[in-house]
């Protein structure tokens, strides 16, 4: 069993208002957890994998190819391959996202 703590996993990236880690990886999937701090943003950009998004705490701005929502724990949001997506904090408090890319 492959267990792991935030900490402990590779840096994907990181400033002063977002960090994001590797919390798995296969030759198929690459699971990143995102913490974005208030204000924090992951620009629109596409990606040539399919992602899930899954919010796991905090509140946020969620767009995919031009729809946004607001992103609360417990929301789950797929984006298909080569599609726009961009995420933002917009609440006080940290907010996580579970990010699974699956190729």
């Amino acid at each position: 069993m492959e267990m792991n703590v935030f900490t402990d996993c590779e840096v994907a990236m990181e400033s002063e208002l977002v960090e994001a880690r590797k919390r798995f990886v296969s030759e198929s999937t690459v699971a990143v957890e995102l913490q974005l701090k208030p204000g924090g943003e992951i620009p629109e950009h596409g990606t040539p994998e399919s992602v899930i998004f899954y919010v796991l705490e905090g509140t946020g701005l969620l767009s995919i190819d031009g729809e946004s929502a607001e992103a609360v724990p417990g929301v789950v949001a797929h984006c298909p391959s080569e599609v726009n997506k961009s995420i933002v904090n917009t609440g006080k408090a940290l907010l996580k996202v579970l990010v699974v890319k699956m190729s």
